[in-house]
């Protein structure tokens, strides 16, 4: 009964410990919990440990995301034509192809956080926890952000001059263990690709007031 309890134990403390300690907790606690299993006795259900590792696989199923990534390379022929057929000019375009983009993911919580850098310097938001809303000068903006699957999906819609425009970007991690962005509007798609930068930047949580406007970060940030 012992080994029971320090296994149901350590599930908890794997709940509450801060995001910024959870590889070493994942790590000592998983190995503590296959120590303490191998040790039980047969008649112990197995199903009743299973709470522990279910709640270490929900915390590392995001561990692959976590950190800021930088622009590897991009479908650059695809997404100027996108941008050529929704209109953007020719300077408005230029701009955009020589923006290099980034990305960074933390933990809010229990929650994934991403951010899109802008052309700005700022970071704009995606969060499932809550829309993303920006107004400007004959700009209104709104961005929601759910998973589907094991994708991230960004909805955003702008009201402008020239009407109504909605653009989906789904995040996900490839084969490559690359960060892939791809992005989906009336124009057209193009993918964008990221890496892992080794700067210590994993798990930063932004500053406040961080988050700017999706409509600063261009048709090709979106």
């Amino acid at each position: 009964m012992l080994a029971v309890a320090t296994v149901l134990h350590a599930a908890i403390l794997v709940d509450t410990v801060p995001s910024h300690r959870l590889i070493a907790v994942q790590q000592t606690t998983r190995a503590n919990i296959d120590m303490f299993i191998d040790k039980l006795p047969q008649w112990v259900p197995r199903w009743r440990l299973s709470m522990p590792g279910m709640l270490l696989k929900q915390r590392e199923s995001h561990d692959a995301w976590l950190g800021h990534w930088l622009l590897e390379s991009s479908e650059d022929a695809k997404a100027e034509a996108v941008m050529r057929k929704e209109g953007v000019p020719f300077l408005a375009r230029r701009v955009a192809m020589s923006f290099k983009s980034e990305r960074r993911f933390f933990m809010h919580g229990e929650t994934l956080v991403g951010e899109v850098k802008t052309l700005t310097g700022g970071w704009s938001e995606m969060s499932t926890l809550r829309a993303t809303h920006f107004r400007s000068p004959g700009y209104r903006t709104r961005s929601t952000t759910s998973w589907k699957g094991n994708m991230l999906c960004t909805r955003t819609v702008v009201d402008g001059p020239l009407g109504r425009s909605e653009t989906t970007t789904r995040h996900y991690i490839d084969g490559d263990l690359r960060l892939v962005s791809e992005t989906k509007s009336p124009g057209g798609t193009y993918k964008t690709y990221f890496v892992k930068a080794d700067d210590g930047t994993t798990r930063r949580a932004p500053h406040a007031g961080s988050a700017t406007s999706l409509v600063e970060s261009s048709a090709r940030d979106v």
